[in-house]
């Protein structure tokens, strides 16, 4: 006969457990952990796809910005080297200034001719 002790433990633990069917719930999910396991790491992996695309989207948006930026300075530069250019003329009049630093500009800045 198994000690009234040891027997007293098991009915008090049974009963913690809400009978057979908490040693049920219990068994299930250990028994599920696999499972739990698996749908945590394909919420994880959406999750990381969704993250990659949207900094994916964000990079081409950022390049695009980027070009166009480069080609406003570069725009801009060239606009600076021509009026550098008329100031350091030997020849320079303020009417020649003027022009140079208000002559027709294209897109971006860039020179129409």
């Amino acid at each position: 006969m198994a000690d009234p002790g040891t027997t007293q433990l098991v009915v008090t633990a049974i009963a913690a457990l809400g009978g057979l069917g908490g040693l049920g719930g219990v068994l299930a999910a250990v028994l599920g952990r696999g499972k739990l396991r698996a749908e945590s790491a394909q919420i994880v992996t959406a999750s990381a796809v969704q993250l990659v695309n949207e900094m994916q989207e964000e990079a081409a948006g950022a390049r695009g910005e980027l070009r166009t930026l480069r080609t406003e300075v570069a725009a801009m530069a060239a606009e600076l080297h021509r009026i550098r250019v008329a100031i350091y003329d030997p020849a320079a009049t303020l009417q020649s200034i003027r022009l140079a630093a208000n002559a027709p500009t294209g897109v971006n800045g860039r020179d129409p001719y």
